[in-house]
């Protein structure tokens, strides 16, 4: 996940930004939301992803052994490679 911070709402949670997760399904293509209210506009369709984090990761022992999963434009998503 991207550690950006955009000028736009993206749509992004704030807890998930920089963190590492791995894409567990792809949900097809949609058009990117991009700001709020009566300010937002759709730009192209893009690819949506389910991306699944470590719990113990987001919200350290409060986490631990949970997973959560979140549905991300990629245009959101940063590739890593394997470690």
């Amino acid at each position: 996940m991207t550690a950006d911070d955009p000028d736009e709402f993206r749509r992004v949670p704030g807890y998930l930004r920089g963190q590492l997760g791995v894409v567990v399904a792809e949900c097809g293509e949609r058009p990117l939301p991009v700001g709020h209210g009566a300010r937002e506009v759709f730009r192209d369709p893009e690819p949506v992803l389910t991306v699944r984090f470590d719990g113990g990761q987001l919200f350290g022992e409060t986490g631990t052994g949970t997973h959560v999963h979140a549905d991300l434009w990629l245009t959101n998503l940063e590739e890593v490679g394997a470690p």
